[in-house]
């Protein structure tokens, strides 16, 4: 080898032949394949590649919902290793960085070492590193900086963790990396984070591809406390298997899924599926007959939208949304939402419960935090419950509370329950017309008496607090049709406030370049829209509304390669919307047009693809339009 990389090549043969570190065997593998495979050379093999605005836009627009679902964990590991200089990357299952996170300061430090979106990380460009050899042989593996075959990348340390999919195939990579000086003890402790981190998205991942199915989670701990410790199961109306993911498998003790998917759960599990459903309303069921081989195990069944007769099926667990701003930025300069404001302010300490209405994404969340901030319980705790997000099994528990022993698998000291905790504020029930019921009778039994019963308990406490609701359901139907209690709408309606959508707002134009503004902000830039991007978005439907707003601003800002957004930045969906509704876009088609047909290469059919129109009618655009094929 050149330049001195003999050394560290025969440290880590030692190392494999003595046993003293399990990785050093497959760093070893990896740099062999470097020589002899990709016929790489340590100082001559190529900086990082990194794509450009419009590849990454192409690259990551298939795996859009497995980065979505993996958002959460990469802001929580980001969150807890930004200040040791970690940066968190992750990629596609080609190596190709289609998320991260960065702290300022460390920016163009993780430029200069190709630590960036878009940048392609592949064994056989880039010899040994984190991503690519965890893609190579499919398991985890940390590479510590001099292990990294090519001589520019060893100041980086590098743990790497693959993300399967439901059907056990890698999907996803998810990484973290510091061009910091590090050492195996430490990065054998966080690869075990980012492990976990990797096994909490493929639960949702796998979750979210058995949505109407009923799932049924398998632990040790009869807590269920982390989702990193469970194995999953789908089950169909047959009570057969159909999916289960690679923990299950391994702790049931089938190599392959084959020899499972089809199986009786009654048969795997050893426990009638009657019983299996039960648990989906109360504590988990042990599975003894299985502990032999396994060890103490519990299964608990989740009740998807085909189990259980709702309106919709439950929306994903979102964290709620936090803002700086206060009730006047929130009005901004649209008349309607000033006078929601105006009357919010006159109602907000006057002990009168509110209900928020609105679309979806209208920040209805965002609304009620600031006008609790501006009110007179603003010292006291501001408490948020997402109605739709919480199992149905689990609302009681997690809004009033439950004591030591309440039930089979409750926490040992107990929970106080929201409820408590928005004691002396205010309790905030967002997407309130998904409440059960049972549930409901219970709320109601509370807000009249102003005292709280925790499960278990044989006295009821003294509660004190304000509340405010939320829903973009018609509540009102939704009582005519027995869905929702009548006497617990007007507990909570004492006033009735709609936001309006962001279509319809007469500030529409000035909250866009506002959010962009703040979202160029956060990744420390300033930024400017096109005029005809300003133009587009302006007219621009917007169904999702503000959240819509926020995550196209996240990423276009985060595409853009310069100070100006353009329309190669925005996401395709909405360049998709252009087209298809050519008439409302009228200004801006061409341009549309023209982009999508260069990046399809005049190939009409992918284009047509691309935006979501027929042939025909691209067609018939292009000549209206008058674009020439080069």
């Amino acid at each position: 080898m050149a330049n001195g990389r003999v050394d560290p090549l025969i440290a880590v043969g030692h190392a494999a032949e003595a046993g003293a570190d399990p990785l050093a065997a497959e760093i070893m593998s990896s740099w062999k394949r470097c020589v002899e495979e990709y016929g790489l050379e340590p100082d001559r093999v190529d900086r990082v590649q990194v794509l450009t605005a419009g590849e990454l836009k192409e690259v990551r627009e298939p795996v859009e919902d497995v980065v979505a679902i993996a958002q959460p964990e990469i802001d929580w590991l980001f969150r807890r290793l930004a200040d040791s200089d970690y940066i968190v990357i992750f990629t596609d299952a080609n190596g190709v960085a289609v998320d991260f996170r960065v702290k300022a300061a460390l920016e163009a430090e993780a430029r200069q070492t190709g630590l960036y979106l878009g940048s392609v990380w592949t064994e056989s460009s880039q010899g040994t590193n984190g991503v690519g050899t965890s893609l190579r042989i499919g398991r985890p593996v940390s590479v510590v900086q001099n292990e990294h075959f090519a001589l520019h990348n060893t100041p980086l340390t590098c743990p790497a963790v693959p993300v399967l999919d439901p059907q056990g195939r890698i999907a996803a990579v998810f990484d973290i990396a510091t061009p910091r000086s590090s050492d195996h003890a430490r990065e054998r402790l966080l690869l075990e984070i980012v492990r976990s981190g990797a096994r909490r998205i493929e639960s949702r991942f796998f979750r979210r591809a058995f949505r109407n199915s009923l799932v049924v989670r398998l632990s040790a701990d009869p807590e269920f406390i982390d989702a990193a410790e469970e194995s999953l199961l789908a089950i169909d109306a047959n009570g057969r298997i159909i999916g289960a993911d690679q923990r299950a498998r391994q702790l049931l003790g089938y190599p392959t899924a084959d020899g499972l998917l089809g199986s009786r759960v009654d048969r795997v599990l050893r426990i009638g599926e009657a019983a299996l459903m039960a648990t989906a309303h109360g504590p988990p069921h042990d599975l003894p007959a299985l502990a032999a081989r396994t060890g103490p195990l519990y299964a608990q069944a989740i009740l998807r939208q085909d189990r259980r007769p709702r309106s919709k099926p439950p929306a994903p667990p979102r964290p709620p949304e936090r803002t700086a701003f206060d009730l006047d930025a929130l009005a901004g300069g649209d008349a309607r939402m000033g006078n929601a404001v105006h009357i919010a302010r006159r109602l907000v300490n006057g002990g009168l419960p509110i209900l928020v209405t609105g679309e979806t994404g209208t920040g209805k969340g965002v609304f009620a935090e600031a006008l609790h901030r501006s009110s007179e319980r603003a010292a006291g705790p501001f408490v948020p419950v997402n109605c739709a997000a919480i199992p149905e099994g689990l609302i009681e528990g997690e809004l009033f509370g439950y004591r030591p022993g309440a039930f089979t698998g409750a926490a040992r000291e107990g929970a106080r329950g929201k409820i408590l905790e928005a004691g002396g504020g205010t309790l905030f029930l967002d997407e309130i017309g998904d409440m059960p019921l049972g549930v409901q009778t219970r709320l109601l039994r509370v807000l009249s008496e102003g005292e709280v019963t925790p499960l278990g308990a044989a006295r009821p406490v003294e509660v004190e607090i304000a509340v405010m609701a939320a829903t973009h359901q018609p509540v009102e139907s939704l009582v005519a049709q027995g869905r929702f209690r009548e006497d617990l709408y007007h507990r909570i309606a004492g006033a009735v406030l709609r936001l309006p959508p962001l279509r319809e707002r007469t500030d529409r134009a000035a909250l866009i370049r506002q959010v962009f503004a703040a979202e160029a902000a956060q990744q420390s830039r300033r930024i400017a829209l096109a005029p005809d991007v300003a133009a587009f978005l302006e007219q621009y439907p917007w169904p999702g509304n503000i959240r819509e707003l926020r995550h196209a601003a996240r990423y276009a800002v985060a595409l853009c390669d310069g100070g100006t957004v353009t329309l190669a930045c925005l996401p395709d969906r909405l360049v998709g919307a252009m087209a298809a509704d050519p008439a409302a876009f009228d200004g801006v088609r061409a341009q549309v047009l023209l982009l999508t047909l260069t990046r399809c290469k005049w190939n009409v059919s992918m284009a047509a693809r691309m935006l979501g129109i027929s042939r025909s009618t691209l067609h018939r655009q292009i000549r209206l339009c008058r674009l020439q094929r080069p």
